[in-house]
């Protein structure tokens, strides 16, 4: 019954890896976005306009963010790509805490996919403050 058991939690525990490493091999391609507001990914803040995101790479859980009117870059890790049952929109969703923006989650209904942007140190201490986040989102498309 032990060895079943053990048996069992191993193949679950390879199933979750597996159904993970599918997951981070979804995104592909370039998501386009144009934001209306000035917003942070991790620790660096970013003036509003038009944004393009990307795998960077072969790395599947490192992005890429580029500004390209602005000539800005910035690379970030996801924490979680879970496989949705259904995404109703593909969308960026941002954490507001009074005037600060946090780029949080990617939504993409095309892939089924959410990945969670790690939070900064700056948004943990908002949270730890007490503030609560009021989501907000921004609807993207895959560029042609």
């Amino acid at each position: 019954m032990k060895k079943l058991l053990i048996s069992m939690f191993l193949m679950l525990s390879l199933l979750t890896v597996a159904g993970r490493t599918v997951a981070l091999a979804q995104i592909e391609g370039v998501i386009e976005a144009d934001i209306p507001f000035n917003f942070y990914v991790r620790n660096k803040q970013l003036p509003a306009g038009r944004y393009e995101i990307r795998k960077l790479d072969s790395q599947p859980n490192v992005l890429e963010m580029i500004n390209r009117d602005r000539k800005l870059t910035v690379v970030f890790l996801v924490e979680d790509e879970t496989m949705l049952k259904s995404a109703k929109h593909s969308e960026l969703i941002f954490d507001r805490y009074g005037d600060n923006e946090f780029l949080s989650k990617i939504l993409d209904q095309g892939d089924s996919i959410e990945a969670e942007v790690m939070k900064s140190r700056m948004e943990k201490k908002i949270e730890k403050a007490g503030e609560v986040a009021i989501l907000n989102s921004v609807a993207f498309h895959r560029k042609a």
